[in-house]
């Protein structure tokens, strides 16, 4: 398959694997996380379907046995993924996995995935970004308003300092 498919297809391959052994949804996380990175740190070069079955098999249950630890690459050649050996982590591609971009009318979103976090996840309450699943809102907080931002926004609202007093 050509590199811009491999690189979309990693993200697949991976969990894919790891449900075999019914990873919890916060290792499946941290595993993606550390392929993006991956990913993201080799952009343009060529990466090593051999460094991605390192972060399958350093997610794996410490129940699994040594045939099951190495059954990554195996699993990655199925019909279904076709990986190959090494590709080129392309820029595009890779940018798509570590990114959320989404753009209305009304504005855009453009948010690094490991910004982002749930509202009420105990492992993403530090997070810049929080997502409230219940009600679809999206929260920013403050730390991540720049001075620009925040006299912009008070510009837009009309929210100066003399009103507040």
């Amino acid at each position: 398959i050509t590199p811009a498919k491999a690189v979309n297809k990693a993200p697949e391959v991976l969990k894919d694997f790891l449900d075999q052994f019914n990873v919890d949804s916060a290792t499946q996380k941290s595993a993606r996380a550390q392929l993006v990175k991956y990913l993201t740190d080799n952009i343009g070069k060529e990466v090593h379907l051999s460094k991605i079955d390192e972060i399958a098999v350093s997610h794996l249950p410490g129940t699994c046995t040594d045939e099951e630890k190495h059954s990554f690459i195996e699993f990655s050649k199925r019909d279904k993924y076709e990986m190959p050996a090494t590709f080129e982590a392309r820029k595009n591609n890779v940018e798509k996995l570590a990114k959320i971009y989404y753009a209305t009318d009304a504005f855009n979103l453009n948010f690094d995935l490991e910004n982002i976090g749930l509202v009420g996840v105990e492992a993403d309450s530090n997070k810049p970004i929080l997502f409230n699943k219940d009600n679809d809102d999206v929260i920013i907080r403050g730390r991540m308003i720049t001075p620009e931002v925040k006299a912009a926004i008070f510009q837009v609202t009309l929210l100066d300092d003399d009103r507040n007093d």
